[in-house]
């Protein structure tokens, strides 16, 4: 898990089965079986040579959510459900954060489900969910927002000259800069 932020899940997979075909080899090589080795190495390098990338669209398209309705797809439907124009996409510790696009809409989602699509009357709903608990705090000095997200809750809240500070809390990393396609 410490390398899939860097290289990505995929290189992260393609690294460990190197790493397990170098302790083969040395395995191999402490037995006396040079040929098993040779085998070890050479299957390694042919796999994942030939293992192709994966679809971002597909992986982002919360398979574990929605299998019973792609299940009943043919390939066509399919390809045109999760062939959406992701214009971020990063891999974190616990979380792929993308952001896609549909015409008239953006969509924030982490694991492939949907967390925010702001637009109209949606940026609304998120800009109440810090309003509301400052109309009813009427002496805030401080404000706390849990989760990151498309960042339009953290900026209604600057608006509010009233708060000193405006802590942010986000356990996801990789979803800080998904907040800049929202602006």
């Amino acid at each position: 898990f410490v390398l899939i932020p860097g290289p990505g899940s995929l290189w992260t997979a393609r690294i460990a089965a190197i790493v397990n075909a170098l302790a083969a080899v040395l395995i191999a090589k402490t037995l006396g079986r040079r040929e098993l080795a040779w085998l070890a190495a050479g299957s390694t390098a042919i796999l994942v040579a030939l293992v192709p990338g994966w679809d971002r669209n597909v992986v982002t398209s919360a398979p574990y959510y929605f299998a019973p309705a792609y299940a009943n797809m043919d390939r066509a439907q399919f390809t045109g459900y999760v062939n959406i124009k992701v214009l971020y996409y990063k891999e974190g510790v616990d979380s792929v954060v993308t952001v896609r696009e549909v015409p008239g809409a953006r969509m924030y989602q982490v694991n492939g489900k949907t967390e925010a699509t702001p637009g109209p009357g949606q940026t609304e709903i998120l800009a109440l969910l810090a309003e509301v608990p400052l109309n009813l705090a009427r002496e805030a000095k401080n404000a706390l927002v849990i989760g990151w997200g498309t960042g339009v809750t953290a900026g209604s809240l600057t608006c509010d000259q009233r708060l000193a500070t405006i802590d942010l809390v986000e356990l996801e990393p990789a979803a800080l800069d998904s907040g800049a396609w929202f602006i």
